[in-house]
């Protein structure tokens, strides 16, 4: 050795924990001497893990630390925290002191080995919360928000599922012993997995600052509970104004059974829970086909609801009557919301049911034929179309009376378009009874369709079933009326010369019938044997004779009239008779009679 040379040497090598579990953390302790007789300068302690027990530089460096300036003689105790490999097995470690300057032997600056045994550790969970957030953080007093937080799974372990808790605390950490506000489920999570959890929280009704975490309970096996709270977040709070809460209590109704379309009362209380007054709003009452009463209910009513003071409340009710189909119905009533009200979510009530029993009721129904006359020329001989017709109550209940009525359809459709050609009166029928009626009416010419349908009556179970099915009837195409005068006669009276009984005869010759409302007789005098519209009228124009107010085709009537010859008429004369129409027939031709010669006696 030389003289005045530092030596330093890595003696008493231990460690805290020879057996470990995989990653658990362990100390490492060692001496480090100068057994020189020179001083040594400050140098820096390397650890090493080997897989044998010869410790050098060249294995695997786990750690360092800084050795302090060593007198001639003198020693330092350095130690490190060190965690086990993740692998079972046997490991040596070991620590080399770098060499100083002047050092005298640099070859036996590395301690001995230390063997550290390790045992597979079982895996575990190790639950922390992250990520606190409140969904608005300036709210006021008793504002409604929510808090949310991510549940993480930071463990090699699987984490059994847990409660997750949410506090509000005066300070900015949070634990378990701030106020607990609410609680949800956490369901089981894998090593490294997570969940996002959230829960609607309102805010203290007095305006301050305040703190919202939450902690997961501790689950079996984990490694660390220190860490299970989240860090806190802040939500300041301002005074809230007083403001209205309008909710609709006890929802009543007289009958709970009742015949269709009968009387009840439906009640209901609404109330202002909130601490501000409310304005005079609106209640309206529905009607719904399940429990669940909202503003898309059939609205059945409504009631003026005054101003409410805070906690103030005012009874209110309707008269309604019961629908007449028989089924179960529920009523309710909702409030409209007023200005400033805290949650208008909770404005309407809970349903009553009413139930409305199967009841008797008719049910008519109709049914038809109809047929057409062959044509026959001759007078009233035009084709007819004859409908005969049922009504029948095919219900349980009694039907009032009615009316039945005749249509005529350019299609095999039933259509409001439709052409009614004739009704008549029904009976009232008893349940099962029917009544029958018939119809005979010119057929108009072409291809048609005619039906029945009875009109409904009151409670009818089914008004779908009221008319029947329309039937095809085809008419001939018939010749349009032609009205003819013939047979023009003059016959003198055996008592009177002066005067003489006037004839004629006017036919239709035509198929179709000719109505006679504008038919206009007129006779004349002629100065040569034509007839015409231009020559004298001799009498006042008769209108066509009375009860003959439509001429069936092929048909005739004859009429006349008394003639007194007038002063200065001449003795030989031509006299005639002509037919007026209003409009005129399609052969005006015919419409005078051929010129009768006459000599007065």
């Amino acid at each position: 050795m030389q003289s005045g040379a530092p030596d330093l040497i890595v003696e008493t090598l231990s460690v805290s924990d020879g057996t470990p579990d995989s990653g658990e953390t362990f100390t490492l302790s060692a001496m480090v001497r100068n057994r020189g007789d020179g001083d040594a300068e400050a140098t820096t302690l390397r650890y090493y893990r080997s897989t044998n027990a010869n410790i050098s530089a060249s294995d695997l460096e786990v750690g360092t630390v800084r050795v302090d300036a060593l007198s001639a003689s003198g020693s330092g105790d350095e130690s490190i925290a060190l965690a086990a490999p993740s692998e079972a097995g046997t490991y040596y470690y070991g620590a080399c002191a770098d060499p100083v300057a002047g050092e005298s032997d640099i070859a036996n600056n590395c301690s001995a080995a230390v063997m550290v045994a390790v045992t597979a550790r079982p895996r575990r969970p190790d639950l922390v919360v992250e990520s606190p957030s409140v969904s608005g953080g300036s709210l006021e007093g008793g504002g409604a928000f929510t808090l949310s937080a991510t549940v993480r799974n930071r463990g090699d372990g699987d984490a059994g599922a847990t409660t997750l808790r949410y506090y509000r605390s005066t300070n900015a950490n949070i634990s378990a012993s701030d106020l607990e506000v609410g609680t949800v489920r956490v369901d089981a999570l894998s090593a490294s997995g997570s969940g996002d959890e959230s829960i609607a929280l309102a805010a203290p009704s007095e305006a301050g600052t305040y703190y919202y975490g939450a902690c997961a309970d501790p689950v079996a096996g984990e490694s660390d509970i220190a860490n299970n709270c989240s860090a806190a977040v802040m939500v300041a709070v301002t005074a809230r104004p007083r403001r209205p809460d309008l909710v609709v209590e006890s929802p009543s109704v007289s009958g709970g059974s009742l015949e269709g379309g009968g009387a009840f009362t439906l009640s209901a209380t609404v109330r202002n829970r909130g601490d501000g007054a409310a304005e005079a709003t609106t209640l309206r009452y529905y009607r719904s086909t399940n429990a669940n009463i909202s503003t898309s209910d059939v609205e059945v009513g409504s009631d003026p609801v005054g101003v409410l003071s805070a906690s103030g409340s005012s009874g209110e009710s309707i008269a309604l009557n019961a629908p007449y189909d028989p089924g179960t119905y529920y009523y309710g009533a909702c409030v409209d919301w007023v200005a400033g009200e805290t949650n208008t979510t909770n404005n309407c009530t809970a349903a009553v049911a009413v139930t409305v029993p199967q009841r008797r009721a008719p049910d008519l129904t109709a049914s038809g034929s109809t047929t057409v006359s062959d044509f026959q020329p001759v007078c009233d001989g035009s084709p007819k179309t004859a409908t005969a017709a049922t009504v029948r109550n095919v219900g349980d209940g009694d039907a009032p009376a009615t009316t039945l009525r005749y249509y005529r359809s350019a299609d095999a459709s039933v259509s409001s378009d439709d052409t009614e050609v004739g009704s008549a009166p029904v009976p009232a029928l008893t349940a099962s009874a029917s009544w029958s009626d018939d119809l005979q009416r010119e057929a108009v010419p072409g291809t048609h369709y005619y039906y029945v349908c009875v009109d409904a009556v009151p409670k009818e179970t089914n008004s779908g079933n009221n008319c029947s099915a329309p039937v095809n009837i085809v008419a001939p195409e018939l010749d349009p009326p032609d009205l003819e005068a013939y047979d023009f006669g003059m016959t003198p009276w055996s008592s009177d010369d002066t005067i003489v009984n006037i004839g004629v005869s006017v036919a239709n010759e035509g198929d179709q019938t000719a109505h006679l409302n504008t038919l206009t007789i007129t006779y004349r005098r002629s100065a040569d044997a034509t007839i015409s519209r231009d020559d004298t009228e001799i009498l006042e124009p008769s209108l066509q004779p009375d009860r003959v107010l439509a001429m069936a085709g092929r048909c005739r009537f004859r009429t006349g009239r008394a003639y007194r010859r007038s002063p200065g008429e001449p003795a030989t004369s031509y006299y005639g008779v002509c037919l007026e129409l209003d409009p005129p027939d399609g052969n005006p031709a015919n419409d005078c009679t051929p010129a009768l010669q006459f000599t007065w006696p």
